[in-house]
């Protein structure tokens, strides 16, 4: 494997130079140190430490050259988007554009490559900025996180996506500069081991980004820089040749002839090739691994299509490297895509490879295994995918003939041709379908009065197009099918012409027969009864045309497999039966559209809905209908809950036509299932619901003399369509919805629904004489829908959940907005204070009431002169306050005190004066009562507890929207919670509300320091504030009351113990479903408060310990917000965050303990749940192995140390006491880096003993089971047994490379030393185990099982130690050697032979039994669950290994990865080859 480079994953800016450079092309050391001749990069073998990395590229000091770049001046070390802006106009020359960009790289390059930075993140549509700071002092994730912040969500265009001629040639220009770029620098910059480690860190970054833009773009960025470091690394590979062969050639020559300083000179060429080639070797790593094992299984198609797209021009353009079934599986899994787009990408990507013949070779696995694939493709429903598929079997079969059986070729034989005129995009093609239709049509009119009957034309064309019609090819029946129907459409009106003609003719000869007998024109007779005959006998010739199109193409096709043809039958017989009715409009006809409602396409239940429409928008035809609308009146209520919403609103629509054509044809329990839908979240179907209950209910069938309508108020006729839609709403049972039902009505019923006077009348005013008046509940109901008409009018948009979004209003609908608030403020700003105080004392009336000048146009109060109602206004108000303790209530108040109090409007000072006023009293008031309920000695009573409460209540709910910092609110409050804590006796709900009051008291001074500058002693006021105020709710943790807690979790949770028993609280303990609701919510909102806490490290990390282990057992209700809480720690510390997860299994293991004892079953179903927890916590650390790497390091140590931590007191013969969770810890091996599993079991042999090892009881399973998932994976040779196909031995360069020897490698401790032990401690005094070296299996995978067999010589697999002359030793010393000795080997071949077992079942049937991955459903899932995406996706990653050249020998010793693993997904261990 090819280790990748050491690309930090955070870009740091440089401080200090170690280098000056002064050239273009190749950046020289002035000082001639630590430079490479033929290379100008510096330091190449030594990697630079954190502090050298820091440094500038200058010193330190100012750049050499002028503080500008590329002419364009800097500012406080940010680049006005230079590099963007010149790209975006695409004017200037891009290697010029480059060259500038090099020449200030050359100066200044922490400047130049802040300029570079910036320029992808303004590629990406983002307005934010990194400057010099931030690139200098925050880490990678944190300025993505800081962009993210500032990116305009709103706006779903950025560069990549916008229209116009200036953004179409703006991906082009991107692409060009990036690879122009890396062609500028391939000589020197791309070695200086800092802007390309910048760049790739960079967009791998914003290539995880869960903003579209940045994705998008960085993904497209990335694959272009792949595409480019490939042309590098080919174009060194060609290098490497040339100079092998001069080397050789120098080589050759006689001694007196040979050049050494040549040969030297070459050596060194050929050195420092080789070296920029392990350097790109290492780019492309992390290029790949970082971005395209992610992106090309995006949830964007456009970001797939892009690395389908690049990796075909990888295996194209280097297919030595390339092309191989490592990278060809991607594009073969990918074929599975269910867009369109990148499907049609991967099949041109393949292509490019058949039509290279050279390449055959390389493709034939390939082949075997997708060309099925393929050949079902020809089928795809995209007819641009199926024609590329054609052209590329095509391709195949040039390739070679034996490929493709009589069968696949059978299949492409009777295929469509693709793309035919109906279906061709274009505007061309647009209107060639209509002028198809109106030619048929034409046809028709102007040969109806001869060429039509000449028993030739037609019959040739209709026996053309029956049997056109019956064909395969969907080409030829779909638009034979077409010019049918119409055909049949245009005869039908000829038929109709004919009828009437014949209606005419006939009263004609009836009254010229009827006239007197001289009177009576015998020949007229005579001629009219020879037009009769003729027009019938014309009337029969076209029954007979329109029955062999009905009977030969109708009849078939609108049953056809294409959805459009049956859309196409459905719609025109329903023109027909519209047309014709006499002739068309019965039960023989009907009853297709009626079969034809149940079509599993929901185009074509669409068309059957509006045909149906078209007859019964005629009254007349009702009639005619009344058979079938018994019949299918049930399928058609059922269309109104259809998964597809556009037939669901036509199915509405068609019952409001229904229901206007008779009444009586709906039952009760029909319109109330169309009821219903004006709840539904969709408006469009809300809307028709809307409109078909405005019919049935409230449209006014009696005509009304004029008197009557130009009634107003209490007397007009919408008053009793008022009390409808209040009965209506109360019947509906659903009071939360008054909103939905508003906006349902709101196109149908406007001059209903904006009749606010009536409402106003029907509250205010008497009733009259025998009218029933309003209960209160119905009053209540009004109310609220008055309030949400009103809501409706001033905002002008629908309600939550019912719109994309808020849409731009028109003129006319902005001047009806105004002239809407105008209104409402004119007659509310009187009515108001009257209904306040008619309704004073019913909380829910006020609190709704209260809601309705937050729409009213305040400047209507000064220029309309109602100062007086706005004084009456403010007095209600204050009464209702004074009244009320209802926390709604007052609530409602504060807003609209808080509306009012607007210092735009002239009214501000009335209104705040009135505010200061009634504040100042209830603070007077509650320091007054405060002082009497704390004096000492004195017990207070239930009557001043009242007092103190309700007027705590009033202060809180008003210092929630309202800053009341000049009253000093702290101080009461603290003196009333002390002495609360004190005595111990204070009411709950007293405690509740200070702890409340207390709290906003903080979050104001918080919000008045962050705004504006705030001097120390107000700084240390309020952080001594703080303090006392986390004491005070430390110590209201301890009490009983579950109220307080709650209240107390909500400021600031401070316990963890509380939250989770909170969270463990069973909903069982409500009694209604709607209390269980709210017990859940409120228990979320705990659980998610704690969280915050240890998110923003308030608490200690591994408190969340206790949430983690809860994550299986409360899924359902909180596992977004566990599973988002781990997401989030693991950003902060992955270390810790993985300890903690280690933690909350040790106390789940340790609490099974305690209920079973340590002879529990392990089969059991709790510990059997443990495992699954630990396999979902493993699969939360996603497919990177590299960022979680040391996490999952240290988990694996604590795991083991627990593991061994209590010895069993019955000796060491017996496992110790916690054994059993290396059970639970092998769950995470599979996460682990090759070279890691080693270094973890080196780890794990710590604590073994020498008798341990050979223990194969049952108890020792767990051992033996967490060795053997180590061992996995763990060693190179072992990876070349398991899978001779799969890993790096699978590609082509290495079918040619020396067969496998029996010899074994010795095992590399001192690198296991060096490079993994990044965790452990290698002390070497610490005393270890002697435990044998793991076998290293050579290559066996290629014999035959039988040879496999355990009786047979298994000395033989390994080779003999060579023989070492010792001295004799003793006959006890020999038969204890001997006897270890032989227990080893008794360890190797259980080894073996597990392993070769193992071997076996992958590598025996691997092409046969492996499928393709789920790639639909894991990358498109609808669920969007992001355990899904981690589980389903659990492919083989390779590392990219550029072939040797010709010459070249292979390389012995590779360097550790430590950018990405090399071996994060092996093959081997996955048991997974190719695909």
């Amino acid at each position: 494997m090819i280790a990748a480079p050491e690309i930090p994953t955070d870009f740091t800016l440089l401080q200090e130079s170690e280098t000056h450079f002064s050239s273009d092309t190749d950046f020289e050391d002035i000082e001639g140190k630590n430079q490479k001749q033929g290379k100008g990069k510096t330091c190449k073998k030594g990697k630079k430490g954190p502090a050298e990395k820091g440094k500038s590229g200058n010193g330190g000091g100012k750049p050499s050259g002028p503080n500008r770049m590329n002419g364009h001046h800097q500012q406080n070390g940010v680049e006005n988007m230079m590099l963007f802006e010149v790209v975006k106009m695409g004017k200037s020359a891009m290697q010029s554009v480059v060259d500038d960009w090099i020449e200030s790289y050359k100066h200044d390059r922490d400047i130049a490559l802040l300029d570079l930075i910036n320029f992808f993140i303004q590629c990406s549509g983002c307005k934010g900025v990194v400057t010099a700071e931030m690139f200098r002092h925050m880490q990678n994730s944190e300025i993505i996180r800081k962009m993210t912040e500032e990116f305009d969500e709103d706006s779903g265009d950025y560069p990549l996506t916008m229209a116009g001629p200036q953004w179409k040639k703006f991906k082009s220009s991107f692409c060009e500069f990036i690879g122009v770029l890396v062609r500028q620098c391939q000589y020197s910059i791309i070695y200086d081991e800092y802007m390309m480690d910048t760049v790739i860190s960079l967009l791998t970054g914003l290539s995880d980004s869960q903003v579209r833009a940045f994705r998008h773009t960085s993904t497209l960025a990335a694959m272009k820089l792949m595409t480019a470091l490939v042309n590098v690394a080919l174009n060194l590979s060609i290098n490497m040749d040339n100079t092998q062969r001069q080397y050789e050639a120098e080589r050759n020559k006689i001694i007196g002839k040979r050049a050494n300083d040549r040969l030297e000179l070459l050596l060194q060429k050929r050195k420092e090739l080789q070296e920029n080639q392990d350097e790109i070797e290492n780019m492309m790593n992390a290029i790949f691994k970082g971005v395209f094992v992610h992106r090309y299984r995006d949830a964007i198609a456009e970001i797939r299509a892009i690395c389908i797209e690049e990796i075909g021009i990888w295996m194209k353009m280097y297919s030595d490297a390339f092309l191989n079934d490592s990278y060809l599986k991607y594009v073969g899994w990918t074929m599975h895509d269910k867009q369109g787009e990148v499907r049609l990408k991967c099949l041109t990507a393949l292509q490019g490879l058949y039509y290279n013949k050279e390449l055959n070779s390389k493709l034939e696995l390939f082949t075997s295994r997708f060309k099925d694939r393929i050949v079902s493709m020809t089928l795809d429903k995209e007819y641009d995918v199926a024609v590329q598929a054609i052209k590329l079997l095509t391709l195949v079969l040039q390739s070679s003939e034996e490929v493709l059986t009589a069968e696949d070729c059978e299949n492409v034989y009777h295929l469509d041709s693709g793309d035919y005129p109906l279906t061709m995009a274009g505007p061309q093609w647009k209107k060639f379908k209509s002028s198809f239709c109106e030619f048929i049509g034409v046809l028709v009119r102007q040969c109806q009065y001869s060429i039509i009957y000449d028993e030739y034309m037609m019959d040739t064309v209709i026996s053309l197009l029956t049997g056109l019609s019956d064909s395969q090819v969907r080409a030829f029946r779909h638009t034979s099918t077409l010019a049918a129907m119409k055909l049949m459409t245009a005869l039908v009106n000829v038929a109709l012409n004919l009828s009437i003609n014949m209606d005419n003719t006939q009263r004609q000869y009836e009254a010229e027969r009827n006239k007197i007998i001289g009177k009576r024109a015998n020949d007229r007779l005579e001629l009219l009864l020879q037009k009769r005959k003729e027009l019938q006998e014309n009337q029969d010739e076209i029954e007979n045309m329109m029955n062999a199109i009905f009977k030969g193409v109708f009849v078939h096709r609108y049953r056809d497999a294409i959805a459009e043809i049956r859309a196409i039958c459905i719609e025109e017989i329903g023109i027909w039966m519209k047309m014709y009715s006499d002739a068309f409009l019965n039960d023989s006809y009907l009853k297709y559209v009626g079969w034809t409602m149940h079509d599993k396409q929901g185009e074509v239940r669409l068309k059957c809905l509006t045909a149906l429409q078209g007859l019964y928008y005629n009254k007349e035809l009702n009639s005619k209908l009344e058979l079938f609308t018994s019949r299918f009146k049930d399928r058609i209520v059922s269309m109104t809950l259809d998964k597809e919403y556009d037939v669901a609103v036509q199915a509405i629509k068609l019952l409001t036509l229904v229901l206007q054509s008779s009444e009586e044809v709906l039952t009760a329990e029909d319109c109330e299932n169309v009821y219903h839908l004006v709840y539904s979240a969709h408006r469009p179907v809300a809307v028709a619901a809307g409109e078909f209950l405005y019919k049935k209910l409230f449209s006014r069938r009696d005509a009304e003399d004029d008197g009557i309508l130009k009634r107003r108020g209490r007397q007009s006729p919408n008053a009793n369509l008022v009390k409808t839609l209040v009965f209506f709403f109360l019947e509906s049972e659903l009071h939360e919805h008054a909103a939905y039902l508003v906006d349902s009505m709101w196109d149908c019923a406007t001059d209903l629904l904006k009749d606010w006077e009536c409402m106003n009348s029907l509250l205010l005013e008497e009733p009259l004489n025998g009218e029933e008046p309003l209960t209160d509940r119905q009053e209540s109901a009004l109310i609220e829908i008055m309030l949400c008409t009103i809501r409706q009018a001033a905002e002008c948009h629908p309600p939550v959940g019912r719109g994309t979004g808020k849409r731009v209003l028109t003129a006319k609908e902005k001047k009806t907005q105004l002239d809407d608030r105008t209104k409402i403020t004119e007659l509310f700003a009187v009515a108001l204070p009257q209904l306040l105080a008619k309704y004073s004392v019913d909380a829910e009336k006020v609190t709704n009431l209260l809601q309705l000048p937050q729409y009213f146009d305040l400047e209507i109060y000064t220029t309309g002169r109602l100062e007086k109602h706005l004084d009456a206004l403010l007095r209600q108000i204050r009464d209702i306050v004074e009244k009320h303790t209802d926390i709604d209530v007052l609530e409602a108040c504060s807003k609209t005190y808080h509306a009012l109090c607007n210092e735009e409007f002239t009214i501000f000072n009335r209104v705040d004066i009135a505010r200061s006023q009634l504040i100042d009293e209830l603070a007077d008031k509650f320091n007054r009562l405060l002082e009497d309920f704390l004096q000492e000695g004195e017990e207070p009573d239930e009557d001043d507890a009242y007092q103190v409460l309700s007027t705590l209540k009033r202060i809180t709910a008003f210092h929630n929207a309202h800053d009341l910092s000049r009253w000093d609110l702290f101080g009461c409050n603290y003196k009333l919670l002390k002495t609360g804590i004190e005595n111990g006796d204070m009411p709950e709900q007293i405690v509740i509300h200070a702890l409340q009051c207390t709290h906003y008291v903080i979050l104001w001074q918080l919000a008045k320091v962050t705004e504006s500058s705030s001097t120390k002693e107000d700084l240390l006021r309020l952080k001594k504030q703080m303090r006392v105020f986390c004491q005070i709710c430390q110590h209201y943790l301890t009490n009983v009351n579950t109220a307080v807690k709650e209240q107390v979790s909500g400021c600031c949770c401070l316990e963890s113990s509380n939250t989770v028993l909170l969270m463990q609280l069973e909903n069982g303990q409500q009694d209604d479903e709607a209390s269980k609701i709210e017990a859940l919510h409120k228990r979320r909102n705990l659980l998610a408060a704690f969280c915050k806490l240890i998110v923003y490290t308030v608490v200690e990390m591994n408190t969340a310990a206790d949430i983690f282990k809860q994550y299986m057992k409360y899924y359902n209700d909180y596992g977004d917000i566990i599973k988002e809480t781990m997401s989030k720690t693991r950003q902060i510390d992955k270390i810790q965050c993985a300890k903690t997860l280690i933690l909350s299994l040790q106390q789940l293991f340790n609490e099974m303990i305690q209920e079973n004892g340590y002879n529990f079953d392990r089969s059991s179903p709790t510990f059997s749940g443990i495992k699954e927890l630990a396999r979902r916590f493993a699969l939360t650390f996603g497919l990177d192995q590299l960022k979680t790497r040391e996490a999952i390091a240290m988990l694996h140590k604590d795991g083991i140390e627990f593991a061994f931590k209590e010895p069993n007191p019955q000796g060491e013969s017996h496992p110790p006491l916690n054994l059993a969770f290396l059970d639970i810890l092998s769950e995470f091996s599979s996460k682990l880096l090759r070279q890691d599993k080693r270094t973890v079991y080196v780890y794990l042999e710590k604590f073994m003993t020498f008798q341990m090892s050979l223990r194969r009881e049952d108890v020792w399973l767990p051992l033996m089971s967490y060795r053997n998932s180590l061992l996995a994976g763990g060693d190179d040779d072992t990876m070349s047994v398991i899978s001779g196909i799969s890993s790096r031995g699978s590609t082509v360069r290495n079918k040619k490379t020396k067969p496998a020897t029996g010899k074994r490698k010795v095992p590399e401790a001192e690198e296991s030393s060096s490079s993994d032990s990044m965790w452990l401690n290698r002390e070497q005094s610490m005393h270890t185990p002697v435990m044998m070296q793991t076998p290293q299996l050579t290559s066996t995978i290629m014999r035959e099982p039988k040879r496999l067999r355990p009786d047979e010589n298994y000395m033989g697999v390994y080779p003999m130690q060579p023989e070492h002359h010792q001295p004799p030793l003793d006959y006890k010393q020999q038969e204890e050697a001997a006897r270890q000795q032989q227990e080893r080997a008794a360890m190797n071949y259980v080894k073996l032979r597990s392993n070769l077992q193992h071997a076996i079942r992958r590598g025996t049937s691997l092409m046969e039994d492996d499928e393709e991955p789920i790639v639909e459903d894991v990358m498109m899932s609808s669920e969007g669950r992001i355990e899904d995406l981690n589980e389903g996706m659990d492919f083989d990653t390779m590392d990219i290994d550029l072939p040797p050249s010709k010459n070249r020998r292979e390389r012995t010793e590779l360097k550790p990865d430590f950018f990405d693993p090399a071996s994060i997904m092996d093959e081997s261990v996955l048991g997974v080859s190719m695909f």
